[in-house]
């Protein structure tokens, strides 16, 4: 059996690194800090870079991880903004964007959602809100403002759907086992 490419395995075991560590702070305190969001961005630049110039590619990786996470970024910017996510979440979606190649970024982005769903219903069930929550989202009401009663670790979200894309279209996880 081949061992993976490791200009592929180091960018995404690095990612679910960052994803763990940030999962870890959302649910402690239902923050994904920046101290940990800056650098990893600024890793993931780096690690490409040194990637690209070990392959012989130079800026070959370094243009599309920055293309990436300022892309996803972009894309959950207005979210942010509008209260529907945080802003430590929507830096740590560019940290994906950042580490992982386009379309596994893209389907780590789709994952997300799904598990920020069933982690919504899940964490409003145990709260005993379940029943609010519903009939909330059926008169359109999506904030959750900054009431900790209605605040979800979304950071858990992006971990298990990063997990999940890469489980799924990855690749070279199924290959170490």
């Amino acid at each position: 059996m081949p061992l993976p490419d490791w200009t592929s395995v180091a960018p995404q075991a690095s990612c679910l690194a960052v994803c763990s560590a940030a999962a870890a702070c959302d649910l402690r305190s239902l923050r994904i800090p920046n101290r940990l969001t800056y650098p990893a961005f600024a890793f993931a630049l780096v690690l490409h870079l040194a990637l690209g110039f070990a392959s012989g590619r130079a800026l070959s990786g370094l243009w599309p991880a920055l293309g990436w996470g300022l892309g996803l970024f972009a894309l959950t910017l207005p979210a942010a903004l509008s209260g529907l996510l945080g802003m430590g979440d929507a830096k740590l979606l560019a940290v994906v964007g950042a580490f992982l190649p386009g379309w596994l970024a893209v389907y780590a982005l789709l994952y997300t959602g799904v598990c920020g769903g069933a982690l919504a219903l899940l964490v409003a069930g145990r709260r005993g809100l379940l029943a609010q929550s519903l009939r909330n989202l059926a008169q359109g009401e999506l904030r959750s403002g900054q009431d900790p009663q209605r605040a979800l670790p979304y950071g858990v979200a992006i971990g298990c759907g990063t997990l999940w894309s890469m489980v799924a279209h990855g690749g070279w996880l199924e290959r170490l086992t």
